[in-house]
């Protein structure tokens, strides 16, 4: 309600701009795009700790908040799919841990994925990964990608309204 009335509105990305326009009536010259900011050099000497889970020697990542509009069921169905004997792990909580966990155990991917939890230091697991996978439905910004993409890990992504597609030119 008060989006319109507002003087100036940051968006994190043009996605999320164009929804504040589409969506919530606010004029388009007074809403900004700003970046997330990064600290590059805290994340690449970050990258270099030890990580704080056990990892393979080869592994595919991903990361987030484990709730259903994050997709990471869709990654289940995906990975099943490709038979890949690279295992995947997956850095978060979240309300939909434990069902994802049964879906892994229905699945009998148990030896191949690993359901890590939260990571005090995620860049010590993102830089040791042959790659990041972002299975989200719906991003404004998403933080990990970026993060990947500084520590020159290659990034499979879905295709969100918004987001993804700014950071890996379309």
């Amino acid at each position: 309600l008060t989006y319109p009335m507002a003087t100036r509105v940051i968006a994190v990305s043009d996605g999320v701009r164009s929804d504040l326009v589409t969506r919530f009536g606010v004029r388009r010259d007074r809403v900004q795009t700003i970046y997330n900011p990064y600290d590059l050099d805290r994340i690449q000497r970050e990258a270099l700790q030890p990580p704080e889970f056990a990892l393979p020697a080869r592994f595919i990542v991903s990361a987030g908040r484990l709730v259903k509009r994050k997709g990471f069921e869709d990654l289940l169905d995906a990975y099943a799919l490709i038979g890949t004997t690279l295992p995947l792990c997956i850095l978060g909580e979240g309300v939909e841990r434990e069902r994802l966990q049964a879906r892994i155990k229905e699945m009998g991917l148990e030896d191949r994925v690993k359901l890590l939890g939260y990571a005090r230091n995620p860049f010590a697991v993102l830089a040791r990964a042959e790659m990041f996978v972002s299975p989200s439905h719906c991003e404004g910004f998403p933080n990990a990608i970026a993060e990947a993409m500084v520590l020159g890990v290659p990034v499979v992504s879905t295709d969100c309204p918004s987001g993804p597609a700014e950071l890996l030119d379309g």
